[in-house]
């Protein structure tokens, strides 16, 4: 339809309107040409019609998308920020830009590089419009997140004939999210408990903005005391012994006149009705005669010590059995002091059983080994090298070595014997050289 045209003109150029309605894609415009016939006298006999399409590209955003983003602005900021759109080109005009953008900014925001303008979008109250570019610069007051709505905008179109101007002209809203809300996490603490254990324990809070951030709000299972402030970023807290549950904790900001407390952090807290595992310390593997003490760390809660020991070849110096003929020793303190069996050589497990007494908790335990003697046993000779075996028999008047191996050797100080056909005939180290005999040889 042409709107500002008369339906007859004359000339090689014609202006006029197209009203597409909306209308998101192209589409074509037909010009009806009339061009005179004439004689060979110049006058006019009739008229000739041309009609000559004409291919026409809107300016159009309609129903386009706007790409969406986020940006991390802290929640006391007031710093300002520059966010900016991707380039985008007309639709159906693939080498001309889209001019301008929309932007919804709250109330109080500074912005630079937008211009405010009336808003005939349903825009939220606490909101402005503002026209611009693909770029703006906000500078934002304190507060939490926002969700900025944005559209693109044909703003070089011809607006005179719509009814709903500039109505029209926008695309689908994008939206691109302010991020703000400071968050806090328990970052550090054990999440088990003991019965029996009042040993302190720390947990540690990490804020993710310390911008603002005035304290840390700790909750703790009933029973268990804090050791000092419960407003640092991190506390000490004495169980119970008897219980456990959730350790949260909150943080606060005040960058007046906003304030701010985050969504608790928790961390779950189990509970054993059984003493702290045993761990040793000390196992020491002994000599023979030799004198050691083992040790376990002090079990929180423990009242006793239940040892159970290989008496055929470790024997308390300080504790008596707990009847004739046991092999359990009863100690207050979480050692025993043993000395090994003149054996050659002997091993066997250690079992320490853990008893809380009257606390009313189950026991731990755990078992170790030990060794007595020089080692776990002398290996058999073997002699080298191997040339002078033939098939199973060893050659004459040929020179051989052997080499005693000891597995496990405990001691530094080992001295060794040998005999050859019941005749000593050295010590001191664990390889002799000699010759097998022969003739002329003894």
């Amino acid at each position: 339809m042409l709107t500002n045209s008369p339906s007859l003109s004359s000339g090689g150029n014609i202006n006029c309107a197209v009203l597409w309605d909306d209308t998101p894609n192209g589409g074509r415009i037909t010009v009806n040409i009339e061009v005179p016939r004439r004689n060979s006298n110049g006058d006019i006999t009739g008229y000739d019609d041309i009609n000559r399409p004409l291919v026409a590209r809107i300016r159009s955003v309609a129903g386009q998308p706007v790409a969406s983003g986020s940006l991390a602005v802290p929640f006391c900021s007031t710093s300002p920020v520059e966010i900016t759109l991707p380039a985008e080109n007309f639709p159906n005009v693939p080498n001309e830009p889209i001019p301008a953008y929309l932007w919804e900014v709250p109330a109080g925001w500074g912005v630079t590089g937008a211009t405010l303008i009336p808003s005939f979008v349903t825009t939220p109250g606490n909101f402005r419009l503002y026209q611009g570019t693909r770029t703006i610069r906000l500078t934002p007051t304190p507060g939490g997140d926002v969700d900025l709505r944005t559209f693109k905008y044909s703003s070089n179109c011809n607006q005179t004939y719509y009814p709903s101007q500039p109505y029209r002209l926008i695309s689908s809203p994008g939206f691109f999210r302010i991020q703000r809300t400071p968050t806090v996490a328990i970052t550090a603490g054990p999440n088990l408990a003991y019965c029996g254990d009042r040993t302190p324990r720390t947990y540690t809070a990490t804020a993710s903005q310390s911008q603002g951030l005035t304290g840390f709000r700790w909750s703790y299972p009933s029973g268990w005391v804090p050791q000092g402030a419960a407003t640092g970023a991190s506390i000490v807290l004495v169980p119970s012994g008897t219980n456990a549950g959730t350790v949260g904790v909150t943080a606060d900001y005040n960058c007046s006149p906003a304030a701010f407390s985050t969504s608790q952090a928790s961390l779950a807290v189990a509970y054993s009705s059984n003493l702290t595992p045993v761990v040793f310390t000390a196992l020491p593997n002994l000599c023979q005669g030799e004198t050691k003490t083992l040790r376990v760390a002090p079990v929180p809660g423990a009242q006793s010590y239940q040892w159970t020991l290989p008496s055929s070849f470790l024997t308390p110096t300080t504790v008596a059995p707990t009847a004739p003929g046991s092999y359990r020793y009863i100690t207050q303190g979480p050692e025993i002091t043993v000395t090994a069996s003149t054996a050659p050589y002997s091993s066997g497990s250690v079992l320490v059983d853990v008893v809380a007494g009257g606390s009313g908790c189950g026991s731990s335990s755990a078992t170790g080994s030990v060794i007595v003697g020089l080692g776990d046993r002398v290996l058999a000779v073997t002699p080298s090298p191997g040339s002078v075996f033939y098939y199973d028999q060893v050659c004459a008047n040929q020179p051989i070595q052997f080499t005693a191996t000891i597995d496990q050797q405990q001691a530094t100080d080992v001295s060794y014997s040998w005999e050859v056909n019941g005749v000593a005939v050295g010590s001191g180290g664990s390889t002799i050289n000699t010759f097998t005999p022969g003739p002329a040889r003894a």
